[in-house]
């Protein structure tokens, strides 16, 4: 999982520290192997990380612009389960949200 390109999306759309996650793309870029990079899975939700909506404060102009962002980096575009319906919720194995017809993400 190449949690490098997720924290350069998050960092990127919350202007937490954009030049420094800039840097540090740029040095994953740099100092890895073009064909690791190509291979890496690019998620920007797994397990145990925050749901992107959730990260985003529920902006899904944001969340659209982090799953075109994550579909453009090098690596294999890889959507998280939860993710790709907008939902809500912390760390966790299991679903944090359910399906009541409150999600309403169109991409």
């Amino acid at each position: 999982m190449n949690y490098s390109a997720r924290n350069f999306v998050v960092s990127l759309l919350t202007k937490d520290d954009q030049i420094k996650a800039e840097d540090k793309f740029s040095q994953l870029v740099e100092n890895y192997p073009s064909a690791f990079l190509k291979n890496c899975l690019n998620n920007i939700g797994t397990h145990d990380t925050e749901r992107i909506k959730t990260v985003l404060h529920g902006n899904e102009n944001l969340v659209a612009i982090a799953f075109s962002l994550l579909m453009m980096l090098p690596g294999v575009p890889c959507i998280y389960y939860g993710d790709e319906a907008g939902l809500i919720g912390k760390k966790t194995l299991i679903i944090a949200a359910s399906f009541h017809g409150d999600v309403g993400v169109n991409f």
